[in-house]
């Protein structure tokens, strides 16, 4: 029987975090995460301007650089692997929107089942490989689980 998945996710929104940092300079901080989510994202930094929500690995890599210790950011995750529908995935991981779940996760189910996009479209539950390769291509600190 498949285990749950538990993680601590650091995803939050640029805005959220530059709070949770104060006194930290906006302009050293839009300095410091855009290159990072650039670097992150293989992006333009242009493109990385206009970023909003970010991902734990970006929000890592942040607090790393500027000596913070990551234990009051984080949220703990724990997402039950028996019978997981996309839709209950939505809801576990915060900061997560449709597109990119639907993006990634449909791509994830065709490589690991061998079907064509028409035929994983349809396919609501998830298997346990399924979901901790998505968590991983969404940036979560995610191990396998231990048996």
């Amino acid at each position: 029987m498949p285990h749950p998945i538990s993680y601590t996710s650091y995803r939050t929104s640029k805005k959220k975090l530059l709070k949770k940092l104060k006194p930290f300079a906006r302009r050293e901080f839009s300095m410091y995460i855009n290159a990072i989510v650039a670097d992150t994202r293989n992006i333009p930094l242009s493109d990385a301007n206009q970023i909003k929500y970010l991902r734990s690995d970006e929000v890592v890599k942040m607090l790393e650089k500027i000596g913070e210790p990551l234990e009051p950011f984080g949220k703990p995750v724990t997402i039950g692997s028996s019978r997981l529908t996309r839709f209950d995935l939505s809801i576990k991981v915060p900061y997560l929107s449709g597109l990119v779940l639907r993006r990634n996760i449909i791509r994830i189910m065709m490589e690991s089942r061998g079907l064509g996009f028409k035929d994983v479209r349809s396919k609501k539950i998830l298997h346990s490989n399924e979901v901790m390769e998505f968590l991983r291509s969404i940036g979560e600190p995610v191990t396998q689980p231990a048996r």
